[in-house]
């Protein structure tokens, strides 16, 4: 295993003429854009047209993403010669399937909808570069085991042509071959997705004050590579003036409190049991998967509640309140010198018009804002990892790291089963191409509305945001995108009220219910949720959601009374 803080993304030089080629196959938005109607410059590959075909595009729950995906659906649509129209308001309850053609959704709602039926498995030549501008013919009429998903050779034997948009080679690997699938099918391709960071003062770390009472009781100003040496770090901060002000200063800010809107405690409470309790030899996590037995109450999960407990007492007064916004504002004003949270939000750690949603607090940035020095690190692993089957502790040299991505990975597009075949298939598939494209990615990345990071990390960029060290946020996040162990949030039906019943366990115990106590009570929710679904059928959905399970191709039916 490859140590956290050693691991290394491939490199890969920025490629001018793929850019420039990719610029050429959008010709005709380009002269829709400039208002032109003289020469057009030449296309190494024409984009397919679909003249008279009528798309509509929904989005699953979240109504921040609709700006964008009209400007891009739209760009598209003029492109292509058809008529593409983005539902006004999100579908919020998936009780049938959704009345679209192309649907946006976040990965935790792709169980519901295979479950509904609501989504066409895509078959590898979907993103494969065609070879020829005749070839873009996307019909799934491919029966082979690979367009099935459900066996076979599913690699993409093509080399990515410099004009395809796609590049679905460049896409990260954990979004590209897992968040994309269901079991071995492949239901969406990526839109966007996001990361949990640790943000610290780079500035204040220097000072050679701070620095010889960190030598002096053992502590290293560090990134902390473990999460035992984060929490040493955290308690040499806290109380100590690390600010040069002359006063005692509080340590770490992160949401604690209710965050519904973000909901970045329960990534952070995943992200940290995973370090602990992900172990290499376990395909299952949060439950097993062949009995669908809850692991609340295993050791690591239970560790990991009270140490983020144990945490509202390194913080500054009221943290066990703190939202998203809230954190975000004890970092800017200086009044904390750790901070975990989504590497999208950069711009916010220096700048209080840039939070999501009304933040929690309107002071000003602190005096001297602009020679704040801002550095960003992975979140970090652990030595020490729990094994399921022993039910014993195990110590390695390595570091047990993996990756947590929130939300079943981020952000997918996938293709309605109510699509007609034929050419109106054809232009949804085509759609969802240009959504999961390079160049849509670098548009969605600079949303601030919805903000999340592009699926592709070479050549990623970082947002503007003052004191920021650019090349540590770009390496943290391209390190966490590429990191050998992928975790990803849960995707089978009713995940989101799974994840509600562990953040209720996770403020019962913040308001000081024994932690073993809450995870139990949780527990029992759990059980409750899986029988009321009907146990088969959610144990068929689990194994399709951890993706290495072989499961039949149909599920076992519903309970009866659900």
């Amino acid at each position: 295993m490859i140590p956290c803080w050693t691991r290394k993304p491939s490199p890969r030089p920025l490629n001018i003429s793929a850019f420039m080629a990719i610029s050429a196959a959008l010709g005709s938005l380009a002269l829709t854009l400039g208002g032109g109607c003289g020469s057009s410059q030449p296309t190494e590959r024409e984009v397919a047209t679909f003249p008279g075909v009528r798309l509509t595009v929904a989005v699953v729950e979240d109504e921040t993403r609709l700006p964008t995906l009209r400007l891009l659906t739209g760009e598209w649509a003029a492109a292509r010669q058809a008529e593409a129209i983005v539902a006004a308001q999100p579908i919020q309850l998936l009780t049938q399937p959704p009345d679209a053609d192309v649907l946006l959704f976040p990965g935790d709602r792709m169980g519901e909808l295979v479950d509904l039926d609501a989504l066409i498995p895509l078959p590898e030549r979907v993103v494969r570069t065609p070879r020829d501008p005749r070839d873009d013919d996307f019909e799934l009429d491919d029966d082979s085991p690979a367009s099935r998903g459900r066996g076979g050779d599913r690699t993409p034997k093509t080399t990515p042509r410099a004009d395809d948009p796609l590049d679905f080679e460049a896409i990260a690997p954990g979004l590209r071959d897992r968040a994309t699938r269901y079991g071995r099918d492949r239901m969406a391709l990526p839109y966007s997705t996001s990361v949990l960071v640790l943000v610290y003062r780079i500035d204040r770390f220097a000072d050679p004050t701070l620095r010889a009472a960190a030598q002096e009781a053992g502590v290293s100003l560090d990134p902390p590579r473990t999460w035992e040496e984060f929490d040493r770090l955290a308690a040499f901060l806290h109380h100590r003036d690390w600010s040069g002000d002359g006063q005692p200063d509080a340590a770490l800010a992160v949401a604690l409190g209710p965050d519904p809107n973000e909901r970045i405690a329960v990534d952070l409470f995943l992200a940290r049991a995973g370090a602990v309790g992900r172990h290499r030899d376990s395909l299952s996590f949060l439950l097993d998967y062949r009995t669908l037995q809850p692991r609340l109450t295993s050791p690591p999960f239970v560790d990991t509640l009270e140490a983020i407990v144990s945490s509202r007492a390194l913080g500054p007064e009221g943290i066990e309140r703190f939202d998203a916004n809230a954190a975000r504002a004890a970092f800017r004003e200086g009044r904390v010198a750790l901070l975990i949270d989504r590497a999208e939000m950069a711009p916010s750690w220096s700048d209080p018009t840039n939070g999501v949603g009304s933040g929690s607090s309107t002071a000003p940035a602190p005096t001297g804002a602009a020679s704040i020095q801002i550095g960003v690190a992975p979140l970090p692993g652990s030595q020490r990892v729990f094994n399921p089957s022993s039910q014993e502790w195990e110590r390695s040299s390595d570091l047990n790291c993996p990756t947590y991505l929130p939300r079943g990975g981020g952000w997918l597009i996938g293709i309605a089963s109510r699509t007609s075949e034929g050419p109106q298939r054809q232009a949804a598939i085509d759609l969802a191409r240009f959504l999961a494209g390079r160049q849509a990615g670098q548009q969605i990345s600079r949303d601030r509305q919805a903000p999340a990071l592009p699926t592709r990390p070479q050549g990623i960029v970082a947002p503007l945001a003052t004191g920021l060290d650019l090349a540590r946020w770009g390496r943290s996040v391209t390190e966490t995108l590429t990191a050998s162990q992928i975790a990803l949030g849960p995707r089978f039906p009713a995940a989101p009220d799974f994840l509600a019943d562990l953040e209720a366990a996770r403020l019962a115990a913040l308001e000081g219910q024994p932690a073993a106590q809450a995870l139990a009570e949780a527990a029992q929710s759990w059980t409750q949720r899986i029988e009321q679904y009907g146990r088969d059928r959610l144990t068929w959905h689990y194994s399709k959601d951890l993706i290495e399970i072989p499961v039949a191709d149909t599920p076992p039916p519903r309970a009866s009374a659900r």
